[in-house]
C-alpha cells in the first residue's frame, strides 16, 4: 500500500500566529531585568576576538610616512646626485608625491574602508578622476615645499649621527655662519671652509679655524674671480641660505 505523502493540512490561524513574547521581552528591557549571559556564552556567536586592535588613525599615518617617506628618498637619496637645481627637485619631488597620493594611497584607503566613504576624512582631495589627480598634484607641490624647507645639510647630518662636519662650497664661504649657527643648536661641530676653483681646473678644499678668516677669505677669492655669470642651466643655482633654509640671496658669478 502506498504511502500518502502529502502533508495534512494546517489550521490557518494556528499557521500565521504571531509570537510577541520576544519582541515584548525586547521592548520592556531595562537594565534590571536584562538577561545576562557569561563570556564563553557570547564568544559561541561572535566571529572572532582581538586582543589588540591598531586605532585606525595610527594605520592612516603609518600608510602615508611609508609611502611619503619612500618617495622623498628615492628623489633626494637616488636623484640627488644627477639633479643639482633645487627647484627641478622640487618639481620632481612634488610630481611624484602628487601621484603616490593619487594612485596608491587614495585607493588603498579606499579598498581597506569597512563602509563607503569611510576613508574620505583622512584624505585631502576626495576628488577623483582627472580633476583629482591634477588636485592632488597640487597637494604634492604643497607637501614637497614643507620637506624642501626642513632639508638642509646640518639636519642630515645629524639624522646620519656625524659629529663634525665641513661646509665647502664653491669659491665663496657665505654659508658658512648659518650652517655653524644650526650646528650649535643641534650639537654638530661645523668647519667654515671653501672649494677653491683655479683657472687649471683643480679644486682645493680649503678649512678654516674660524668664520672671521673664512669670510676675509671669501672676500679676497671673490675680488680675484673673472667677470663672468655662472651659467644656472649648467652649474646650478649658487644660493645664499638663512638658518631657516630660506634664500637670502644668490652668487651672480
Amino acid at each position: 500500500m502506498a504511502k500518502d505523502n502529502k502533508q495534512q493540512p494546517r489550521d490557518t490561524a494556528s499557521y500565521y500566529q504571531l509570537h510577541t513574547g520576544a519582541v515584548e521581552d525586547l521592548i520592556s528591557a531595562d537594565k534590571e531585568n536584562v538577561p545576562h549571559y557569561s563570556e564563553a556564552e557570547l564568544n559561541k556567536y561572535r566571529s572572532g576576538k582581538t586582543k589588540w586592535k591598531l586605532p585606525e588613525v595610527a594605520k592612516v599615518l603609518l600608510i602615508k610616512f611609508w609611502f611619503y617617506g619612500a618617495v622623498c628618498f628615492f628623489v633626494f637619496m637616488g636623484l640627488g646626485t644627477y639633479v643639482h637645481n633645487q627647484w627641478d627637485m622640487l618639481f620632481i619631488g612634488a610630481v611624484a608625491l602628487g601621484m603616490v597620493t593619487d594612485l596608491l594611497i587614495n585607493h588603498f584607503l579606499r579598498f581597506t574602508e569597512k563602509m563607503e566613504g569611510g576613508s574620505r576624512r583622512w584624505m585631502m582631495v576626495t576628488r577623483r578622476g582627472a580633476v583629482g589627480f591634477f588636485m592632488n598634484l597640487l597637494y604634492g607641490f604643497l607637501l614637497m615645499a614643507g620637506v624642501v624647507l626642513c632639508y638642509n645639510l646640518v639636519n642630515m647630518a645629524k639624522i646620519f649621527g656625524y659629529d663634525i662636519i665641513a661646509l665647502t662650497d664653491h669659491n665663496t664661504c657665505k654659508n658658512c655662519g648659518s650652517a655653524m649657527k644650526i650646528g650649535e643648536k643641534i650639537g654638530i661641530t661645523v668647519v667654515p671652509g671653501m672649494e677653491l676653483c683655479t683657472s687649471e681646473e683643480i679644486h682645493n678644499v680649503c678649512l678654516f679655524p674660524t668664520l672671521d678668516k673664512a669670510m676675509e677669505f671669501s672676500d679676497y677669492i671673490y675680488g680675484t674671480l673673472p667677470p663672468v655669470k655662472n651659467r644656472e642651466k649648467i652649474f646650478g643655482e649658487q644660493l645664499i641660505m638663512d638658518c631657516e633654509d630660506g634664500i637670502i640671496g644668490k652668487e651672480e658669478i
